[in-house]
């Protein structure tokens, strides 16, 4: 198997700037330990057909001597990234009981752009790791890679570029030399690893006491036959209020184009949604996760289909929250309406919605068309949901609290019983509705 694990947000690799930088960091890699790029660079781009991906995906992550995440806002918003980076920690862990010894440092961060700054907050596991190499000048710091490697072969850049590569390179080259973590067979469902940027440091050390227990207890049976070690697996998600599902219910540039000029804000994924552009550049779904993690709260995000039924019921078997975060402008796309209107006929007692409203030109000029439109679609929310019903969100700042306080809200609801809405018992179209009745406290005698 593969020596690297390459970790990095498929977002990232536009116009292939990952694969090539990959590619040239390999080569030189090659030249300093005469091994080809086959068995040192693992990256799902190279996947061929028909293969399965995630077990091959999982063996790589099992047998890797170095992971090497690229750091980026992107990154960090990445829940699968956050599994990849969780199964080779537990590696990590595990190698360090078993030896009775210090975990081996052996993740090896590169910046692929920048995330030293005031508009991205690291989590706590990648924090921990120095990433700003000396050798690497200042430039790579404050920047990163990627704009390097658009220049790379600009007479101006292209020496820099091949400074860091060497030096990179070189670095890498040490750990691979020096490693001697072993395999393991992490468990093979990736899909319901930890996401480790969501994991706080005290929960990283609940895991890390767990991990510790279950070696001291099977040091006490009898000894196995010789064979890999298997990793426990990991915990099974919690039922409750400490989840949360951010759903962006947005629609792509291409679809917006039928009813505004200036899509901007609007990429090829409804989660590419970035409403408070040019002060906020990063999509809306990175800034809620943000939110959520520091409420020490486990975010899952997600985009909004037509199954919103199906959603809405699993949240609420699941005792999750859930939090739908509309773009105004999707309320006038006629196909996006159904979708909604079969929204508002459940007043799901743990379900919330927030609008973010940009302020461009064209937004600032439709915002009292967009709201009427928007609260004839979703009337019942806005009549009897108001408390987590949040529209015209103008800033991040807003937003942020708005989040804040129906996340509370939401939760406070659920374990109180919430006698105040409950879901639609009928989602037909002429299924009766009564308004709820509200208590504005006790009466005076």
């Amino acid at each position: 198997m593969a020596e690297l694990f390459l970790s990095f947000s498929g977002d990232d690799n536009g116009k292939n700037l990952v694969a090539g930088f990959f590619e040239d960091l390999c080569t030189e890699l090659g030249n300093v330990t005469g091994k080809s790029q086959v068995e040192l660079g693992y990256n799902y781009l190279e996947m061929r057909a028909a293969m399965k991906w995630r077990r091959e995906l999982v063996e790589a992550l099992g047998s890797c001597k170095v992971f090497v995440p690229l750091y980026s806002p992107r990154y960090f918003a990445s829940e699968f990234c956050g599994k990849e980076w969780w199964g080779f920690a537990q590696r990590q862990q595990k190698h360090a009981d078993k030896n009775k010894s210090s975990e081996p440092e052996l993740i090896f961060p590169i910046i692929w752009e920048s995330v030293f700054n005031n508009r991205v907050e690291m989590p706590e596991i990648a924090a921990d790791i120095w990433a700003r190499e000396r050798d690497l000048g200042e430039r790579y710091a404050q920047t990163g890679l990627r704009q390097l490697v658009q220049l790379k072969h600009h007479a101006n850049y292209a020496h820099q570029y091949q400074e860091i590569i060497f030096a990179l390179g070189n670095r890498l080259a040490d750990l691979l030399h020096m490693t001697s973590l072993g395999q393991y067979e992490l468990p093979p469902n990736i899909d319901a690893y930890e996401n480790a940027f969501c994991v706080s440091v005290n929960k990283q050390e609940d895991l890390s006491a767990a991990i510790a227990d279950e070696a001291e207890a099977n040091s006490a049976q009898p000894e196995r036959p010789a064979s890999a070690v298997v990793l426990p697996g990991p915990r099974q998600p919690l039922s409750g209020p400490k989840h949360v599902r951010l759903v962006v219910a947005s629609a792509i540039k291409d679809e917006l184009r039928e009813v505004r000029y200036d899509t901007t804000q609007y990429g090829d994924r409804q989660d590419d949604w970035a409403p408070y552009l040019p002060e906020a550049p990063q999509p809306v779904i990175a800034y809620a996760v943000q939110v959520v993690s520091e409420m020490e709260l486990v975010p899952h995000a997600e985009v909004l289909d037509s199954e919103v039924d199906q959603l809405l019921d699993k949240a609420e078997s699941s005792n999750e929250l859930a939090v739908i975060i509309l773009d105004p402008w999707t309320v006038t796309l006629e196909h996006r309406q159904e979708e909604l209107q079969t929204y508002d006929k459940r007043l799901t007692i743990n379900a919330g919605m927030l609008v973010p409203q940009g302020k461009d030109e064209e937004t600032t000029t439709k915002a009292d068309i967009l709201h009427q439109k928007l609260l004839a679609t979703l009337f019942r929310q806005a009549r009897v949901r108001a408390q987590v019903f949040r529209p015209c969100l103008s800033d991040l700042t807003a937003f942020k609290e708005s989040l804040r306080e129906v996340l509370i809200e939401l939760s406070r609801q659920i374990m109180v019983g919430a006698s105040g809405a409950h879901p639609a018992t009928s989602t037909q179209p002429s299924a009766a509705f009564t308004p709820l009745p509200v208590l504005d406290g006790p009466s005076e005698s």
